[in-house]
């Protein structure tokens, strides 16, 4: 690894102890220091004296006086070891990588008017993605970059969220999604300030092994970036229907596959997407943007769409529509957001959508219904009706 110590970092000894502190720009952008121990110490000096992996590597291996193959594979995992901690706290760069990054033909996505730069070799690139290729990257986009795991990493930080399936931490102006149950992508570090997102493979996973991880962990940075961006992801199924889409939401199990089902087969209306929507306003119009993330039902479109209005279902013996309050309305559609809310500013910024949204006169149901047809006649005489 070649590399390039970054800027304002110095070594500074406090009472006896080595450390490699921040200082400049690198304290607004509130990098973080490292203790050094005393190997630490020696690989330091060194570094600072030569950046090249090999002259250190050989340093180091004679002020150990390593003779044997064994002693020289642990000093070289050691040095690899420290250099990785260094770069995870970004006191030091990899060229070699960046190197890379820069070769590399990247792969421009627009999705919702935001953009998506994967900087990812095309056989790991999911197929869906595909639809949404452009060929001029939108002016705000996010950059998306492979790196190979380690085990020493920034999973250390604040946690903001704890699931069976991953841990979402904050560290030093990064965001951390650490994938517990994944077998490829183990991690996904997105740099709030520089917009990049780094998926740390595990070594040699095969691009049809790692795909579908891949992509999934891309939705992770990009709902993220989305909503800094007034636009939010809202679990529902969506149909086209007057030139407007509807969506159908609810809770696992509560058929918005199944009554959206029989509006196609009834109405012979065109499908959105299956699973995920995202919502924004575009030209004081509410839109719903077509993305590529559609669970496992395989209905997207890149389409964009006016919104006609949010149906909420739950199951029921007869087709009732449900009273909803003023204060219930932006609740249930606050409630179905998948947008980040692990902390009150993301929790504020869903509840505004959801608010701007009723606010704006969008149709919302609460839609207790039976699996049968009539079911899907009953809704659409209430959405003729409303929207007449």
């Amino acid at each position: 690894m070649n590399f390039k110590l970054e800027n304002n970092f110095a070594a500074e000894i406090i009472e006896g102890e080595t450390y490699i502190l921040p200082f400049g720009q690198n304290i607004a952008m509130q990098r973080k220091g490292v203790k050094l121990n005393p190997t630490g110490e020696y690989l330091w000096s060194l570094m600072e004296k030569t950046q090249d992996y090999s002259e250190i590597l050989h340093s180091f291996y004679h002020y150990y006086e390593a003779g044997n193959e064994e002693d020289r594979r642990q000093l070289k995992a050691d040095l690899d070891e420290f250099l990785n901690d260094l770069k995870a706290h970004r006191i030091i760069r990899d060229l070699g990588e960046e190197q890379r990054k820069q070769q590399m033909e990247k792969t421009s996505l627009s999705i919702g008017g935001l953009g998506i730069s994967l900087a990812i070799p095309k056989e790991y690139i999911h197929p869906y993605f595909l639809d949404f290729t452009c060929d001029i990257l939108p002016k705000h986009s996010i950059l998306v970059c492979l790196e190979r795991f380690t085990n020493r990493g920034m999973s250390d930080g604040e946690v903001l969220i704890r699931t069976d399936e991953m841990i979402i931490l904050e560290k030093e102006g990064s965001v951390i999604f650490d994938y517990k149950l994944n077998s490829f992508v183990k991690e996904l570090i997105y740099e709030v300030d520089t917009k990049t997102a780094y998926l740390r493979l595990v070594e040699n996973a095969k691009a049809n092994e790692a795909k579908e991880e891949i992509f999934f962990a891309i939705r992770n940075a990009f709902l993220y970036y989305a909503a800094k961006h007034h636009r939010f992801a809202i679990h529902s199924a969506s149909l086209i229907y007057k030139d407007k889409a509807w969506l159908f939401s609810g809770h696992s199990g509560a058929g918005k596959s199944t009554h959206t089902a029989l509006w196609k087969k009834l109405f012979d209306v065109k499908d959105l997407n299956g699973d995920l929507n995202l919502l924004g306003f575009e030209d004081n119009r509410a839109v719903v943007y077509g993305m590529p993330w559609c669970g496992t039902s395989k209905i997207y479109t890149n389409e964009t769409y006016p919104l006609g209005g949010i149906v909420f279902l739950s199951q029921g013996e007869k087709n009732e529509l449900l009273p909803l309050s003023k204060s219930e309305k932006p609740l249930y559609i606050m409630q179905r957001m998948i947008s980040p809310a692990w902390t009150k500013r993301g929790l504020d910024n869903n509840l505004d959508m959801a608010k701007r949204l009723v606010a704006f006169g969008i149709g919302v149901w609460s839609f207790r219904c039976t699996k049968n047809d009539e079911a899907a006649e009953f809704m659409k005489k209430e959405i003729d009706q409303w929207n007449s």
